[in-house]
């Protein structure tokens, strides 16, 4: 089935495969790119995206990064001042997590989600998955689309790289939105602590024998579990664990590699554990999944007497996936947050002028 819309033409399925044409119109003309055929088993349709966005089913659309396809989601309009949103997701997942939350921002924000590097659609070296590269494909991203200073929201390893991208660029961020951050300390807390431990206590043991393991694909009859274990009470009461786009995730080729290469990293985000917020850092509200399995929400409290954020909420029957299980109280909070900042903002000018 072929349909027309303003960002592309979507080519129903061949076989096993789909294909998709997008296009994109901005200051430097008219950009277009075939979409590469990929397997359905492991492509997010958008079927997929709608189940988790509702009737919000934006196009797919690619940029290159270091010579790597990166996926992207890019709806709505910079509007009254209002800035833009990057959203970032956690490992194991894609862009998927954030749909429902973006189909409530949509009319008011230009909202944008991006597949990270080794995730979801975006390609899958199997190396260099670094914090420094991450941070740089945010930068990249933001120039690219010329995001005028947007709010990063992030999940897990998305909230630690957008921590790390306002430490390093704290006028490159009009606010952050931090949602169960990943940390050393988080992550050693919570159900997969051990991995951590084991790596950090005999890394000449545990690199070879985690660097064989993420050679393997998991299966997809495996999903099930992991996911219910990212999910709190809410979640897998709407039988979220059998989300197609992030049962395709799971059983994604080199979707372990990814994983892996967090730990690979782990001072990156160990770092994160000392935490100190300097002067002119960006407004910060920090969200925890209450039942979350994955971090520890206990340890969080912690680290959040090092962030010291101007806001702190938390979904009580949510878990590591809050966003995807709960997506109207998120994108509630994410929104007036935001106007509380941007009232503060004003104030701020207001003050300033009638003291000069």
């Amino acid at each position: 089935m072929w349909r027309i819309g303003a960002s592309g033409l979507r080519v129903g399925s061949i076989g096993t495969y789909r294909y998709q044409i997008v296009w994109k119109f901005g200051a430097g003309g008219v950009w277009s790119g075939l979409w590469r055929a990929v397997n359905s088993g492991g492509l997010m349709t958008g079927t997929d995206r709608r189940e988790a966005g509702g009737d919000f089913v934006p196009a797919m659309r690619a940029l290159e990064f270091r010579g790597h396809r990166i996926v992207y989601v890019d709806e709505g309009l910079e509007t009254d001042g209002r800035p833009a949103l990057l959203f970032l997701h956690n490992g194991g997942t894609s862009h998927a997590i954030w749909l429902g939350v973006m189909a409530r921002l949509v009319d008011r924000y230009r909202v944008v989600a991006i597949d990270l590097l080794g995730y979801g659609d975006s390609d899958h070296p199997g190396h260099g998955y670094t914090m420094e590269m991450y941070v740089s494909l945010v930068g990249h991203v933001v120039e690219t689309l010329e995001l005028a200073r947007p709010v990063l929201v992030g999940n897990c390893m998305g909230s630690a790289i957008s921590l790390n991208y306002a430490l390093g660029n704290p006028e490159g961020a009009r606010a952050l939105v931090v949602i169960n951050p990943l940390t050393q300390a988080t992550l050693k807390a919570g159900a997969l602590g051990g991995f951590v431990r084991f790596y950090r206590a005999a890394p000449g043991v545990a690199g070879p024998v985690y660097g064989a393991a993420s050679k393997f694909r998991l299966p997809r009859w495996s999903a099930g579990t992991t996911l219910a274990m990212q999910l709190g009470k809410s979640g897998r009461a709407q039988g979220l664990q059998r989300h197609a786009g992030l049962v395709a995730c799971h059983s994604s080729a080199g979707q372990l590699r990814s994983i892996v290469g967090v730990l690979e990293d782990m001072e990156a985000y160990a770092a994160l554990d000392q935490f100190e917020k300097p002067e002119g850092f960006p407004p910060m509200m920090v969200v925890w999944g209450a039942q979350n399995q994955i971090l520890s929400a206990k340890v969080g409290v912690q680290l959040s007497q090092k962030l010291r954020p101007e806001r702190e909420e938390t979904v009580l029957q949510g878990g590591h996936l809050a966003m995807l299980e709960e997506p109207g109280q998120v994108a509630q909070w994410i929104e007036s947050f935001l106007q509380e900042q941007l009232l503060a903002s004003a104030a701020d000018k207001v003050s300033g002028g009638v003291g000069s």
